[in-house]
């Protein structure tokens, strides 16, 4: 009832702004912050524009409570932890004086959460090579930021994926799970020049445990079949048809990233330790994993976004198993070269700057076309990796090193679209188009 009655009172101040000519577009500001406001109690926070979102999906994201005195630049950073659920189009926040205290109204746009899309990508940059299907979204199922989804493709690497993740497991806030399950037929990138394949079925549950705001640390039990035809059995570890892999996953995920779609400031850490097998089995073998981004604020709202990225791994990989550039993982300025090995290092910079700041339209009545955005930000940047095995020496003289230019075009839905030209050490030229930020 009450947050019913500041809704309406905010309703009308804006109606009574309006038609007194004082104010147009008050709602589309970031955060409107009077100077005045600063240092005043907050009696109440209202969360408006939700109509499928729960309202502590919103509230569990900000630091800012009912009763905290308002500091500006920490309301600031909530609104980008709100953004950063990545399922609303905007978020902006109002600022209401009430007596001697002050209301906060957080104002939200949500995105269209489900829907089915189709499926159709070329491998490897090789129209040999084409998948096509279908896949069915839902970004924010029951209101609680859960996902659900399930793919199906056909053509190249078959492929029939379910999986469903949930940040509020068990009604607790700081417990989040997930469940996969996949089956692919895939082709063995070992052999390239063969038409080996291979018939994945993996099952894997995973929990975590959110520690404050910005660590989370998790853990993944599961279990995959791998699976060749008899007379292929040499690229199997057991010497069989099927290796038969239980596997344990260790994560530990500190992100103090401002906003995940397009980071400016902060820095993201991940560490990830697998045990895929146990000791006397055929299959087992040790992989640690290390991901680490720093994003730092320069002048003009530009930002040097650095990056280091590796796996080491310890016991006999499987040839199914080994680690790629050219895949998933990929160098600019060897963007369609294939290297494999046991070992990967990355390491990764860039000079992001605006060219058109990002701005709103509306589109439409419906409430998911509304405050769209669309903006164009350049960069410049270097990527250097190198692919090795256990029993060879690490020799940086074996670094592939890349660099070039991009713009980067800030669109809904899909965030960052990337177009690029990039350059290897001999200056031979390649072009790029791929979704979301690289760093």
């Amino acid at each position: 009832m009450r947050k019913r009655i500041l809704q309406m009172k905010y309703l009308t101040l804006c109606m009574k702004a309006v038609l007194c000519g004082l104010v147009t577009g008050m709602v589309y500001s970031q955060t409107i912050i009077d100077s005045t406001h600063i240092g005043k109690k907050i009696s109440d926070i209202v969360i408006m524009g939700n109509n499928v979102t729960k309202d502590y999906i919103i509230l569990r994201e900000m630091k800012t409570k009912e009763g905290d005195l308002l500091n500006p630049e920490l309301l600031k950073k909530d609104r980008k932890r709100i953004q950063s659920l990545q399922i609303f189009n905007r978020v902006s926040i109002q600022i209401i004086e009430e007596n001697q205290s002050v209301n906060l109204f957080i104002f939200v746009t949500e995105m269209w959460y489900i829907y089915p899309y189709p499926i159709f990508f070329i491998n490897e940059h090789d129209w040999n090579k084409i998948s096509w299907g279908a896949g069915l979204k839902h970004l924010n199922y029951r209101g609680r930021n859960e996902k659900l989804y399930l793919t199906l493709w056909l053509g190249y690497n078959p492929t029939l994926s379910v999986k469903y993740r949930t940040p509020w497991f068990l009604s607790k806030k700081d417990l989040y799970a997930g469940l996969d399950i996949d089956y692919s037929h895939i082709r063995n990138k070992h052999f390239f020049s063969r038409n080996i394949t291979e018939d994945h079925i993996k099952v894997a549950g995973s929990l975590g445990k959110r520690l404050g705001y910005h660590m989370f640390v998790s853990t993944t039990i599961g279990y995959e079949e791998v699976s060749v035809e008899p007379e292929y059995s040499y690229c199997l570890n057991s010497g069989s048809d099927t290796d038969q892999i239980p596997f344990m996953l260790l994560n530990l995920n500190w992100d103090h990233r401002d906003l995940i779609e397009f980071p400016t400031s902060g820095f993201y850490l991940s560490l990830t330790g697998i045990k895929n097998g146990f000791p006397n089995y055929s299959v087992d073998y040790f992989r640690f994993n290390l991901d680490s981004r720093v994003y730092i604020p320069l002048l003009n709202s530009s930002t040097l976004a650095l990056r280091t990225a590796s796996t080491l791994s310890f016991g006999k990989v499987p040839l199914y198993d080994l680690v790629y550039f050219g895949y998933e993982e990929r160098v600019r300025g060897y963007f369609s070269k294939k290297f494999e090995g046991e070992n990967r290092l990355l390491f990764s910079s860039s000079f992001r700057f605006p060219l058109i700041p990002v701005r709103y339209y509306n589109l439409g009545d419906l409430p998911e076309l509304q405050n769209l955005k669309f903006g164009v930000s350049g960069s410049i940047f270097m990527d250097s990796g190198y692919i090795w095995n256990q029993e060879d020496t690490f020799d940086r003289s074996q670094l592939n090193t890349g660099f070039g230019v991009g713009l980067l075009f800030h669109i809904p839905i899909a965030n960052i679209v990337r177009l690029e030209c990039a350059f290897d050490e001999r200056g031979r030229t390649e072009y790029i188009l791929d979704l979301y930020v690289y760093i």
